[in-house]
């Protein structure tokens, strides 16, 4: 199996990650959606679900909404693309079925 990620944080728009997520991620079943180095997004319960420490992968299955903090957003506008947290939606695939959805992906985001 290939792996196909999705890396979103280069769009710089955190406030927009968790939207853009789900409807990539409708397209192929089998979408993970995963946050890092302590970006904090709204689950579905209401509650706020802070990621692991810097390196770590933090995962959840279902969210609705992002929390950017100022500070993020902030960091968003001015901070270099290596500094900012990572914001992914992977797939496990097999190769066939991997390059045909990089091949989509990279159609939809003019790439």
């Amino acid at each position: 199996e290939d792996e196909v990620v999705l890396d979103l944080s280069p769009m710089r728009v955190p406030q927009h990650f968790v939207e853009i997520a789900e409807k990539v991620g409708a397209a192929e079943p089998g979408a993970d959606i995963e946050f890092f180095e302590g970006m904090a997004v709204m689950l579905d319960d209401g509650s706020e679900h802070q990621t692991a420490q810097a390196g770590e992968e933090a995962e959840t299955e279902a969210f609705s909404c992002s929390a950017a903090s100022a500070d993020l957003l902030d960091g968003f506008e001015k901070e270099p693309i290596y500094r900012l947290p990572m914001f992914v939606v992977a797939w496990q695939l097999q190769r066939p079925d991997a390059k045909a959805l990089a091949k989509r992906l990279a159609v939809a985001f003019g790439t």
